[in-house]
């Protein structure tokens, strides 16, 4: 009875082992990109994202911006901002940006 018992729990440490095996050499082919399948995906959802840096998209359509952004300069800069009058043009005033760097 015993041979029985420990021949039923070889094969099933064998059939474990396999199945492991198996799924590990297909990740590896996966990784190795043996199988180049591309996925198309659609989002059609809005994302709420903080980006930093570039952004490469490709937008088809039309983008709006119906509202007015406000930027904190000295936090994008990382120095303190000020502002001169630059020049006028058709009598409107333009002012140009100031930032002191701490040496």
């Amino acid at each position: 009875m015993e041979a029985q018992e420990k021949s039923k729990k070889d094969w099933f440490l064998r059939v474990i082992l396999l199945f492991m095996t198996i799924g590990v050499w297909v990740n590896v082919f996966q990784n190795m990109g043996v199988s180049n399948k591309t996925y198309s995906v659609d989002v059609t959802n809005e994302v709420d994202a903080n980006v930093r840096g570039n952004v490469n998209a490709q937008v088809h359509g039309s983008v709006s911006v119906d509202n007015v952004v406000d930027i904190n300069l000295e936090k994008v800069i990382g120095h303190t901002v000020g502002s001169h009058k630059s020049y006028t043009s058709d009598g409107v005033e333009y002012a140009a940006i100031d930032v002191a760097i701490a040496r």
